[in-house]
């Protein structure tokens, strides 16, 4: 894709400028799902297989196959809409815990790779303590099985403390499998996430 207008991107909502658009996003509950599908669009993230079945279909990283695929690193590249995108999922996410649970996160975790930056922008919007992320290592193969794995091994965290998770994107489930279990691995003490 060809540099993105920004002036397209930033009039999504009605609103001019990198400014009026953040002052939106902050004074009101953040993004809608059809404008955060608005984004994805303009920022070309979309990949929907033709339907022809002799055509490839795209391989996920868990090895699975998908008719479709939302790439949504290609929009976090744009400071802006990580902004944007990280404080609203901040919006929704201290609405859910002070009205499900009243917990306060001590760590915000991501994974390596896109979910590394949007996570640390979501614990400053959150005001969490703690922040960083795991690392992407080589796939770990047992005979045909291969787990993917996401070490943590840089910090310790301490026992009782509330961790935070955070992805741009959910698909089968094994990247935040192998972050859990990267975080775990690399604790002694007991957490919850």
């Amino acid at each position: 894709m060809e540099i993105m207008e920004m002036n397209t991107l930033l009039d999504l909502t009605g609103n001019v400028g990198r400014s009026a658009l953040r002052r939106r996003v902050v004074e009101t509950r953040g993004l809608e799902p059809h404008e955060v599908t608005k984004v994805l669009r303009l920022c070309d993230c979309f990949w929907q297989h033709s339907g022809d079945m002799a055509a490839s279909h795209a391989e996920l990283t868990s090895g699975k196959h998908s008719d479709g695929f939302v790439n949504v690193l290609t929009a976090l590249k744009y400071p802006v809409i990580m902004e944007i995108f990280a404080l609203t999922l901040a919006q929704k996410i201290d609405h859910a815990l002070r009205s499900l649970c009243q917990l306060t996160p001590y760590w915000c975790v991501g994974s390596d790779h896109a979910a590394a930056v949007l996570s640390q922008r979501v614990a400053w919007f959150l005001d969490v303590d703690c922040a960083d992320f795991t690392e992407k290592r080589p796939d770990l193969v047992v005979g045909e099985k291969k787990t993917k794995v996401q070490a943590w091994d840089r910090h310790r965290i301490d026992a009782g403390r509330a961790i935070l998770r955070i992805e741009e994107l959910m698909t089968t489930a094994a990247t935040t499998v192998a972050v859990n279990d990267g975080i775990a691995a690399g604790n002694r003490a007991k957490f919850g996430i």
